[in-house]
């Protein structure tokens, strides 16, 4: 598991101490780009029923797959702006939980980006080496942008060199939650606790 952690230097975001009605995440917003790899149709959101964390899965198909018979380089793209308002209860830092996984044959390469807001991961799979499909787990912890919005992109590039072995790469979910900058347990898990509490 790969742990991303920024400087602290996030604030609360609603006046006086009173929580909004608003608090939590909202509806994200995604950004048209090239190679867009998050239309409308493939994704789908979700929100826990008090808004403190929020799901992102993509419904069907591959973020990036290269194409059989062909040597041509392929590009996928996700942006969108996490939109947040934190209560002064929620936990002090942002975290985000990408799942997905690779599967790369060696006459391929595979170079793949992930930007959460100034924080930046990037796995970079040469000709040569193999990715067999096991499930690959990112996780961001940061600051509570004062902003109120988080920008969130994904970037990845892919090309067989023989035009047989190829790639193909999933981005199944990105969960987003508040958490302890010590948390250990995933967004998802996160969720299912707080809310058999409230029961």
């Amino acid at each position: 598991m790969e742990t991303l952690k920024a400087a602290m230097v996030g604030a609360i975001l609603v006046a006086a101490g009173i929580a909004s009605a608003d608090s939590g995440f909202q509806n994200p917003i995604f950004i048209p780009v090239k190679e867009d790899a998050c239309p409308s149709d493939k994704v789908s959101v979700s929100f826990s029923p008090d808004k403190s964390s929020i799901a992102i899965l993509r419904k069907d198909g591959y973020f990036l797959q290269t194409p059989k018979d062909s040597k041509i380089n392929v590009k996928a793209r996700c942006k969108f702006d996490l939109v947040i308002s934190r209560s002064p209860a929620d936990p002090p830092v942002l975290q985000l939980d990408f799942r997905g996984a690779e599967h790369k044959f060696p006459a391929s390469e595979l170079d793949l980006k992930v930007t959460v807001g100034s924080t930046t991961y990037r796995a970079y799979y040469p000709r040569g080496q193999l990715r067999d499909g096991s499930p690959n787990f990112m996780r961001f912890q940061l600051p509570i942008p004062r902003s109120g919005k988080l920008q969130v992109e994904i970037e990845a590039k892919a090309r067989s060199f023989d035009g047989k072995d190829g790639v193909q790469l999933s981005v199944d979910s990105i969960d987003a939650c508040f958490a302890n900058s010590d948390a250990t347990e995933a967004c998802a898990a996160l969720a299912a606790k707080k809310a058999l509490a409230i029961k």
